[in-house]
């Protein structure tokens, strides 16, 4: 018998399947059917959706096989004398990373990770292959002002053959340049009708009960954080 919690149980795969923020979708599905899929940077506070929407992105992109992910350690060389690991999800078609863990070494993780990817081309050549593969970089607003610079550089030079993802939560806190190379798509919070629905949703299919002013409360003390309030439940 397989457990998983239930935000990863209960994640939307596809853009039809989202039960809020629906006026988001129109958009990245227009992206995602064109020839030229650009750079993009989801940004919106924590518990909103930043990571399902990338996700159901890379699905349209590449279909099912984008969930088919492997996890692994990766070591980058940050000097002579110094390594850096950093934790690598990749699958056939693109690479997550949150190059922020690594603080000072942020910048050497990212531009090598690219380079690396831009130079080695996708293994797949089904109906859903495309002509670049996707990095996407986590967290892109805590990352130094020096990996951020370093990182739009490398954008430019590796446009023909990668793209790249990226989710914040602090747009103020990323480069203007980094900003301009993207289409940037905002993910509001929910509000707590929209995590109301969603909770009732998932206990009546786990045959839970819970009455209506448990999930309201839930809902008012996730402070809109979708994912915090079903944690609770």
């Amino acid at each position: 018998m397989s457990f998983a919690l239930w935000t990863e149980k209960y994640r939307p795969a596809t853009f039809d399947d989202f039960a809020f923020n629906k006026e988001v979708v129109p958009l990245i599905e227009e992206l995602t059917k064109s020839d030229d899929f650009p750079h993009v940077l989801f940004y919106g506070p924590n518990g909103g959706g930043k990571h399902t929407f990338i996700k159901a992105t890379l699905r349209a992109l590449f279909g099912e096989s984008a969930d088919k992910m492997k996890s692994e350690i990766k070591e980058f060389k940050a000097t002579k004398s110094t390594s850096v690991d950093c934790v690598i999800n990749s699958s056939n078609h693109h690479t997550e990373v949150t190059p922020s863990d690594s603080e000072r070494h942020d910048k050497v993780i990212v531009n090598t990770l690219i380079k690396d990817i831009a130079s080695a081309r996708s293994i797949d050549s089904g109906a859903n292959s495309k002509p670049f593969k996707v990095v996407v970089i986590h967290e892109v607003d805590r990352l130094s002002k020096d990996a951020q610079a370093g990182l739009r550089r490398t954008m430019e030079k590796y446009m023909s053959n990668c793209r790249i993802i990226f989710n914040c939560s602090s747009l103020s806190k990323v480069i203007a340049p980094l900003k301009s190379r993207c289409v940037q798509i905002r993910v509001p919070a929910p509000s707590e009708e929209n995590i109301v629905g969603v909770l009732k949703h998932i206990a009546t299919e786990e045959g839970v009960k819970m009455p209506d002013v448990v999930a309201d409360r839930f809902a008012e003390a996730s402070n809109r954080n979708l994912r915090r309030a079903i944690m609770m439940l």
